[in-house]
This record gives C-alpha cells, structure tokens and sequence, in this order.
C-alpha cells in the first residue's frame, strides 16, 4: 500500500498539482456542459416524440426534479470521508449509461412495442436520482482546491468557457434533429428518423461524458476530514426551521417552486404540438434565457449583496409570475410568423433571465446567511428535497389538469392561466412573511440605472464555498 505524506496547501507540489487540476477542471466542464447539452436537455422532447400525453410530460417532470432531492438527502448519512472523486465519477457513468436504454426505448417504439413511454419515464427518474448528489460532491471537491482570493475570477472564467460549449451543442443538436425530421417528411418516415436523430445524439453525449470523466479522474482530491458535531436531523430541522426565517423562506420557495411547475414542463408540449416550432426555435428559447441570464449576473450579484437576498427574491418571484401569462397571450395572435416568435423569444427570455437567474442566486446566498458554520451542509439538501416535494405535487397537478379538455382558450392556456395566478398569489402573500437575517440597505430603483453593466465581470455561485463542515487534509 503507497504511503502519503501528509504536507501544507503550500508545499510546491500541492500547489503543482491544483495548479493542473483546476485548468484540467475547466476543460472537464467543457465537455460535462456539451454532454449535457446533446443528451439530457431532450429527455422531454424526445419522450413527445414516442407519442408522450402532455399528462405524461407532467409526470416525467414531476420525478425529474423529486427525485434528486431525495436522492441528495439519502447521501447526507453517507457523507464520510471517502473519495467524492470516486463517488462522482460512478455515479455519472451509470447515469449516462442509461441513455443507451433511452435508445432501446426508441427502437422498441419503432417495432410497436406498447407502454414504451413508461419506461422512458422510469430510465429518466432514475437518471435524475443517480445523479442527484453529483453536485453537492463536486462542490464539496471545488471548495477545497480553489484558493480564496480567486475564486470569483476561476468561476467567471470556467462558466464563461463550459456555458459557451453548451450553447454551440445545443445548437448544433437542434440543427441535427431539424435535418433529420426534415429529411424523414421526404422519404416518409418522419417518426423515424427523428427519433434516430435521438438515439444518435444520446449516445455521443455518453461518449463525450466519458471523455469529461477521464479528465475528471486526473484531477487531484485532498483528504477531507468530515466534522460530526452539530449534526442536523431531519426531525429536528422540521421542528425547529418552520419558526425561523429560513423556515419561512423554505416554505415559500417551495410553494413557489409548486405553482411554477404546474406549467414550466408544458411549455415545450405547447411549443412544439401547438404552435408547431422546430427544434432549433425550441432550444432558440432555451439559449435566450442561458444568454440574459448571463448578462443580469453581475447586477443581480451587486443587488444581493447590497440589499439582500429577500429584496432579490421578491422581485425576481414577481417576473417570473408573468412567463405563463406571455404564453397565454400567445392565443391572441392571428399568426405564428417570425414576429410571433421574437415576441416569445424576447420577453420570456427578458423575465428569465432575471428572475431565473435571481432567484437561484438568493436562495443559494439566503441559505447560507441563515445557518451556522455547521449548519449549510444539511441545510440546501434539506431546502432542496422541499423544494423537489413541491415541484413534484405541481407537476402532477398540471398532468391532471391537461386530462380534461377546457373549452374556448384550450387546456395549456388554462394551465398557464392557473399558473400565473397561483405565482403572483404566493409571490404577494410571501412579500412581508420573508425576513432578512443581516444588515442590507434599503432598496432603491434606481440601483437599476446606476449599476446594470452586463458585459461587466460576469459572477457565478461562489457564496458559501468556505462554508463547508470539514478539514482539508493535502498530501504527496
């Protein structure tokens, strides 16, 4: 057995060794976003184009994001001092296996086998569940080689790198499948050769998420020496937190999280059977909010710090209310022409990509100023399995919803109206229950006028990455 030393984060082969990890890092990402990008972004188109009910789409959701959070608070008991290098890269290659069997799923359609969609529901879920903790390892991993006074530029520049490979495969995808529905409608086969545009792009996400694992494998792990005190249990967090402002918010952003996922995963049924889009207008969308997300970041980092993280939600609660409604308007149009589509493209990528990207900042940053030192490991697990428990319910009641048939305005409409509605409903009532647990300048509007820089350092999640219960151990 190979003895370590055990040696200073200072020692000049540690520091050669992060040195290479954290370039080698930026280049894993690179591929890990592009894999993503070819792969799992199109659980839910392909799942329509095996003839999936909007019903269904529902369901699917609905697992995809309960699942991690429970997969997640599971892995809490299991977080002890073993590799997390060897947790994640385990965990990503049984995760991105199943795509193979995404692909069986869209063979055996093409042969007539029944209830196929179901086992895309079930190969989905499990992905999601297998996959859960990747996230909190990796951050975990990051937190301890990433020196302090660089980890706002490291971060900038890694999301900057990995975001744009992940626009081009996304982009290049859509064009794929484009070419290959196209080229289907000529010879007659649309189906099929849609659905093998799929299977084609499935499979070299997997093959290109192996490659991100080998580079993933080279990187350098210290030991970690976790810190048992101050555990927070399950029980003890239900009987206490609902008391508390991070209680208050938990609930709220759960709430919230339930009434945006009665419509979110039936927003791509409705682009594409409703309103007929292509793929390439499909993922048009997707990338108009990546895009305004990018460019609010810096604004939304400087209003978070400056006056906090409640002021951030609320206002970022309130744009997201109003997506549905610019969906539902969409009724209201003669035709779906390019201005049509502008018009979509523009204003739900306008309100996403503040709201989106607000209030996915705030709730990171909150949980953090809420909780102790020993407290943040168990808190965002915690907030998350709620927040997936919400999800979960809304999803559903948006499958149940779209069985019935709704007359005039038509069943998605419906389901955008109601979604709406309950958004704005939370987002009011929560408005004076959330508190903000530190010192923050009062809001004014005109912040907007005199910081809104958007090609100006682009900032990422970076809160919290000192945070964590443990010891770092380095050795050669």
């Amino acid at each position: 057995m190979k003895k370590t030393e055990v040696v200073r984060e200072d020692h000049p082969i540690v520091k050669r060794k992060i040195d290479k990890s954290l370039k080698l890092s930026v280049k894993e990402g690179s591929y890990a976003s592009l894999a993503i990008a070819v792969g799992p972004s199109y659980f839910s188109p392909f799942a329509l184009i095996l003839g999936a009910t909007t019903s269904q789409i529902g369901i699917l959701s609905a697992f995809a994001n309960l699942l991690p959070g429970v997969s997640q608070f599971i892995s809490l008991n299991k977080f002890k001092e073993n590799s997390k290098k060897k947790e994640i890269l385990w965990r990503i290659t049984l995760a991105f296996a199943l795509l193979f069997g995404l692909i069986a799923c869209g063979l055996l359609f093409l042969r007539n086998v029944p209830y196929v969609i179901w086992g895309v529901i079930g190969i989905v879920g499990l992905f999601h569940f297998i996959n859960g903790p990747v996230g909190n390892y990796w951050f975990v991993w990051m937190g301890s080689l990433v020196p302090a006074d660089r980890r706002g530029r490291y971060f900038s520049n890694r999301t900057k790198v990995t975001q744009t490979f992940g626009l081009v495969g996304m982009i290049l995808s859509a064009v794929l499948l484009d070419f290959t529905k196209k080229y289907g409608s000529v010879v007659g086969q649309t189906t099929a050769y849609t659905i093998f545009g799929f299977c084609f792009l499935f499979m070299i996400a997997f093959f290109i998420r192996m490659r991100s694992n080998v580079l993933l494998n080279k990187q350098y792990e210290p030991h970690m020496k976790i810190k048992k005190r101050e555990r927070i249990s399950l029980k003890t967090f239900l009987k206490h937190e609902p008391k508390t402002p991070f209680g208050h918010f938990v609930l709220f952003n759960s709430f919230f999280k339930l009434s945006m996922a009665i419509a979110s995963p039936l927003f791509v049924v409705y682009m594409l059977r409703e309103l007929n889009f292509s793929y390439t207008w499909l993922i048009a969308i997707s990338i108009g909010n990546t895009l305004f997300q990018v460019l609010f970041l810096p604004t939304l980092g400087k209003l978070s710090d400056k006056y906090g993280n409640i002021n951030l939600t609320r206002f970022s609660c309130l744009l997201i209310s109003f997506i549905p409604l610019i969906w539902f308007s969409s009724i209201f149009f003669v035709s779906h022409g390019l201005i049509f589509r502008l018009y979509l493209l523009l204003s739900t990528s306008l309100l996403y990509g503040f709201g989106g990207a607000g209030l996915l900042l705030a709730t990171r940053t909150y949980a953090y100023d809420s909780n102790g030192y020993a407290n943040r490991k168990y808190a965002l697990p915690y907030m998350n399995l709620f927040v997936g428990i919400g999800v979960f319910i809304g999803a559903l009641i948006g499958a149940l919803i779209a069985l019935f048939n709704i007359p005039i305005i038509g069943t998605l409409p419906f389901i955008f109206l109601i979604s709406f509605l309950l958004r704005l409903g939370v987002t009011i009532v929560g408005w004076k229950k959330l508190k903000e647990v530190r010192k923050v300048t009062a809001f004014r509007p005109r912040y907007f006028i005199k910081e809104f820089h958007p090609l100006h350092n682009l900032v990422t999640e970076v809160h919290g990455f000192n945070n964590h219960n443990y010891k770092v151990v380095h050795h050669i």
